[in-house]
């Protein structure tokens, strides 16, 4: 019995880190789950400022412009605020290059959103755009979100067209970016005139009155 004792030890020691790695393994599974419905709420948001521009437009009379800003909305939303929407910044999340990590620049975010835009634009045209752009829209987004939530990754068609991803934001990593960013424009402006003749003082202080000028 003494001799078997060992084993027995070392057999519990496994079910159990057997079984802590299940409950991890779960526990991450529901982490991304909830992450990628609450990525979803974020683009809901964000389409829903579309949709409340046409609407308002759409009463005034003037429907083509609605559709104008807000397809100028959502093409440009992910480049704004160090890759954040106005609907991924209520949700916490951002959207980065996997090309350099910086965040989503204008161009990708055009890019990555031209699958939606698309059926936008279709509805700019009366009547067989109205049918034409509901019914490629429901297939785009029908296929968007099946990518959503059946890949790893996460990533969707625009994604991959753009090479970008969506991560959640970190409020420490957003201030040293914006901090790097700022140093950078410090250093770009620092022969002008206004920073030459501050130069002899404390260089902190020149960077903090750059920043508020």
């Amino acid at each position: 019995m003494i001799q078997y004792l060992p084993y027995t030890k070392v057999a519990t020691n496994i079910l159990h880190l057997y079984t802590s790695t299940m409950k991890r393994n779960e526990f991450l599974e529901k982490a991304l789950n909830l992450a990628r419905y609450v990525r979803i709420l974020a683009k809901l948001i964000d389409l829903s400022i579309v949709f409340f521009l046409v609407l308002i437009f759409y009463f005034t009379g003037f429907y083509q412009w609605g559709l104008f800003l807000g397809i100028l909305y959502l093409g440009l939303s992910d480049g704004l605020g160090y890759g954040q929407s106005f609907g991924k910044r209520k949700m916490g999340f951002g959207v980065k290059s996997l090309v350099d990590g910086a965040p989503c620049s204008y161009k990708q975010s055009i890019i990555r959103n031209s699958p939606l835009t698309l059926p936008l634009f279709l509805l700019s045209i009366p009547f067989w755009g109205w049918i034409v752009g509901s019914i490629v829209g429901t297939m785009i987004m029908t296929v968007e979100l099946m990518l959503i939530l059946q890949r790893d990754s996460g990533h969707r068609l625009g994604d991959n067209m753009a090479e970008t991803t969506v991560m959640a934001n970190d409020d420490h990593e957003l201030q040293r970016e914006r901090r790097e960013e700022l140093e950078r424009k410090f250093k770009k402006n620092k022969k002008s005139p206004w920073l030459t003749a501050n130069s002899n003082k404390n260089p902190t202080k020149n960077l903090k009155a750059f920043c508020e000028k």
